[in-house]
């Protein structure tokens, strides 16, 4: 039986998209700090990816509550842009201005970790809570310097719950 083109694509999309969401029902979470990741009961997988930048993900935000501009300027890409759901981009300098200013952070928790592999960058997606609850929607990518390292290139940041877009 010959399959014509657009079975073929259809087949990939309902396979990707399958595989998508078994990814987002997947989550593993990291607590800053501590470098450690649990998975969802029932779900064993802690990939590699998951488990490297999940650390990536806990030192950029200890360097952002222990404001340490150094380490900041070590993970952040000379291209680093931040967007938020809420208004345009803001460039590198003046998101460090912006974090080293900020009053205490306090407690925050990485949950549902997922990462992927695009090409030669990494997408990681998670939700960051604070202590009082309110969580946002974080997509970071993350490109490679060369040198063995990862820097963050972009961070796209929207607030989860209710809101309606």
């Amino acid at each position: 039986m010959r399959i014509s083109p657009f079975s073929r694509r259809a087949g990939v999309c309902l396979l990707l998209g399958a595989s998508l969401a078994c990814a987002a029902e997947t989550p593993a979470s990291a607590k800053p700090g501590a470098g450690a990741s649990e998975t969802r009961a029932g779900v064993p997988t802690l990939t590699l990816y998951m488990k490297q930048f999940g650390e990536l993900e806990a030192r950029l935000l200890a360097a952002q509550a222990n404001r340490n501009a150094a380490q900041l300027e070590v993970l952040l890409s000379p291209l680093f842009e931040y967007r938020r759901a809420e208004g345009g981009a803001t460039p590198r300098q003046s998101w460090l201005e912006e974090q080293l200013r900020l009053p205490e952070l306090g407690s925050k928790r990485l949950t549902h970790l997922v990462v992927f592999e695009t090409g030669a960058h990494a997408i990681a997606n998670f939700r960051l809570g604070d202590e009082q609850g309110k969580e946002r929607f974080i997509v970071d990518v993350w490109a490679p310097t060369g040198e063995g390292q990862w820097q963050l290139r972009a961070r796209f940041d929207s607030p989860t719950g209710a809101q309606k877009y």
